[in-house]
């Protein structure tokens, strides 16, 4: 994989984007962080670093589009490609994933597939508890149905994606397991890995497990369906 020049991570959160990224950047790779991630990130110094506090939506959805499209073509305007670069992108909208495979498209594009289940439940208590870079312990949350609804048809959706890109364009699949426990052949390199999942015990993190369980096959049983 380290052949290639120009590298975008294209991933849902907790699952393994940063770890990646850092790899990357222990082999030379200038890291533009999660630079199209506006409502986490801020632009400095050709980086995008994480924000003290999220921007909190107070738009319609609409307006909140419309705004987002707007930031979106603003942030790629101040993109400056650099050689052996990694970017990770995840796309808040599909609207913008049309610029992103036309400005990308000589990039060697990377995709993490980590185990559906666990990959939702960490997905959505990193979320409540604004704890994507894992530097506080996670406390137990209620999860709310219309809210693990939407992660679980975002995860399927990348899935989709995901695999139109490894089957389309010159793009690699990693599996989380295998890169978070430092067996990953896929980078053809010896790599370290300097963080761990903060989110170990996932379900003894979600106050209605059973809740979420019987949500969880509901769903399963509505998409297999289609």
């Amino acid at each position: 994989m380290l052949e290639h020049n120009n590298i975008v991570i294209f991933a849902p959160p907790r699952s393994g984007t940063k770890l990646l990224a850092n790899i990357l950047e222990d082999y030379g790779y200038f890291k533009h962080g999660e630079w199209f991630s506006q409502l986490s990130t801020e632009i400095k110094n050709n980086k995008a670093v994480r924000r003290e506090e999220y921007l909190k939506e107070v738009w319609s959805r609409s307006e909140n589009e419309f705004k987002d499209l707007k930031t979106h073509e603003h942030r790629l305007e101040l993109y400056e490609k650099v050689d052996r670069s990694v970017i990770t992108i995840w796309p808040k909208s599909l609207l913008e994933f049309p610029f992103m495979l036309y400005e990308f498209s000589d990039y060697h594009w990377v995709c993490i597939r980590r185990d559906p289940w666990q990959q939702m439940l960490s997905w959505y208590i990193s979320s409540k508890n604004e704890n994507f870079d894992g530097i506080k312990t996670s406390q137990p949350v209620i999860f709310k149905e219309s809210t693990f609804r939407k992660i679980y048809w975002d995860y399927h959706k990348i899935c989709r994606l995901q695999d139109w890109l490894v089957k389309n364009k010159s793009a690699t699949l990693i599996d989380f397991e295998e890169l978070i426990h430092g067996t990953s052949t896929k980078l053809g390199v010896w790599y370290k890995v300097k963080s761990k999942d903060e989110h170990a015990n996932l379900e003894s993190l979600v106050e209605n497990l059973d809740d979420v369980k019987s949500w969880y096959n509901k769903f399963e049983v509505t998409r297999l369906k289609n």
